[in-house]
């Protein structure tokens, strides 16, 4: 048989050598960015210590490692590492190349590793490659056409931004090419997922984040002060990865994780995300969830019972030093249940939700003024754009052409996941592990349209592109694992 596979008796541990490595890398990341500036440590001295880290990242050979530090650092845990305004010390440093512009410690990071891509020396296949290769000569058209509508230097520089992100795309399924890589990818990052719960409980109780403790620039939560809910945002690419991956493991039928461990995982970022009372992404979770009834035979009874049963336990103990959590799990499902306004003819879903009677309709009026192309990445588009618009940004920055290009490719993407996997070598190997990607692609659609733009061109949070790029980089190495090297040497 092909040396890719995934009928491997290869088990991996809970916890091994190099998640403790990777651990006190992220702790010395948060002493860094957090506990030198309060010792007067200059902030010339931390950008050196991170450009000193960028150069033993080039010549380091475990990838893995540094992409899942990156991935895990940039999910802002407890709210840190998050951006901030330039002159905000407590963050991944910038590094000034001109009046009024800098580079970003994560646009170095990606510029690493394009030349770490660029010189290896064997290169692996992308299934979607030629699609986003596509998406960045698209983008490149877009900047050219931009020019002829209103563009300045700041929103020229805002545009190649927008467009670098989706390098990264590109560049994970170079460096997590197979099933080994990707559980090894799983192994690093899936421990965070319960330091991520830990982080959250500790939010709640106290009112911060762990960001504003360890900066002393004390910001409290979002408070939906009508009823006393806590709103707490933060790592969710860690969550809904490890959500996928565990899901996947589970309906594939794989033995390289425990599955209680991965029931574990399942709970805590269902819990996470619940809490969050973000309905978008709480839709989403409920999409991914359908996964278990692609489980064989009964077996998805079975895994409802042990993921009901871990979380009540969780739930009870949580609930000894933290009484708020069934008051605050009853006023997420309040918040949930305002979507049924919708559906009985009031599109301000109760009166929390204004997307669909102002916001919404303010960027189809701009967008009716250039229907075809859209309007780029003018001035009047970041003047004007809207990050909790979806489909209707799409629309404003490309126009009906720019909105086919993106659906079709998302669909192909799907159409593409789908027919891989009902192949008999690769529904052999997987079983309907691939249905679990699919739903994955369909959960990002879910909460482009209802939450918050994650598909097309903009300057969205950073760690959605992550979330997006690790996924399909999963997806690529889980088919091409499952059809060996027979394929791969037609396609190399």
């Amino acid at each position: 048989m092909d040396s890719l596979t995934y009928i491997n008796s290869k088990k991996y541990p809970i916890w091994c050598k190099e998640n403790t490595i990777l651990l006190l890398a992220f702790i010395f990341t948060v002493i860094v960015v957090y506990i030198f500036p309060h010792f007067g440590v200059p902030q010339l001295i931390i950008k050196l210590i991170f450009l000193f880290l960028l150069l033993i990242i080039f010549f380091s050979k475990n990838d893995i490692f540094w992409l899942s530090w990156f991935f895990i650092i940039y999910s802002n845990p407890g709210n840190l590492f998050s951006t901030g305004g330039a002159v905000n010390i407590y963050r991944l440093p910038m590094y000034r190349i001109g009046a009024g512009s800098a580079l970003a410690f994560e646009e170095l990071f990606l510029i690493i590793y394009i030349i770490k891509a660029i010189i290896k020396k064997d290169k692996h296949y992308f299934i979607f490659g030629n699609y986003f290769k596509f998406i960045i000569i698209y983008g490149i058209f877009t900047i050219l056409y931009s020019l002829s509508i209103n563009m300045n230097i700041d929103s020229l520089i805002l545009s190649i931004r927008a467009i670098m992100r989706w390098i990264w795309v590109l560049l994970i399924p170079e460096f997590i090419y197979d099933s080994d890589k990707l559980a090894k990818t799983f192994q690093l990052i899936a421990p965070f997922i319960f330091i991520a719960t830990i982080l959250l409980f500790y939010t709640h109780i106290t009112g911060f984040y762990l960001n504003d403790i360890l900066s002393g620039e004390y910001k409290m939560p979002h408070f939906v002060t009508s009823t006393g809910l806590i709103r707490v945002f933060d790592s969710y690419s860690i969550l809904m990865f490890g959500l996928v991956m565990a899901l996947f493991y589970i309906c594939s039928e794989n033995q390289y994780f425990n599955r209680t461990y991965l029931n574990l995982l399942i709970v805590c970022s269902i819990i996470n995300i619940f809490l969050s009372a973000t309905r978008g992404w709480i839709l989403g979770l409920i999409i991914l969830l359908c996964s278990i009834f692609f489980m064989r035979g009964f077996k998805f009874i079975k895994q409802i019972i042990m993921a009901l049963l871990i979380m009540g336990l969780i739930i009870f103990f949580v609930n000894m030093f933290y009484p708020s959590i069934i008051n605050q799990i009853s006023l997420s499902f309040e918040r949930l249940k305002t979507i049924q306004y919708i559906f009985r003819g009031d599109p301000t879903a109760g009166g929390t939700l204004s997307r669909l009677t102002v916001r919404g309709p303010r960027l189809m009026a701009l967008f009716r003024e250039r229907p075809l192309l859209g309007f780029g990445f003018s001035i009047d588009f970041f003047k004007n754009w809207d990050m909790h618009l979806g489909n209707q940004a799409i629309l404003f920055q490309g126009g009906i052409i720019g909105y086919l290009i993106w659906m079709i490719i998302f669909l192909l993407i799907c159409l593409i996941i789908y027919v891989y996997g009902q192949k008999p070598y690769v529904k052999y190997k997987i079983k309907n592990g691939s249905m679990v990607f699919i739903l994955a692609m369909l959960a990002i659609f879910e909460e482009h349209s209802t939450s918050g733009q994650m598909w097309g061109f903009a300057l969205y949070e950073y760690y959605k592109h992550l979330y997006l790029a690790w996924l399909l980089a999963a997806i690529n190495a889980s088919l091409l694992s499952s059809m060996g090297n027979d394929y791969l040497s037609k396609k190399i």
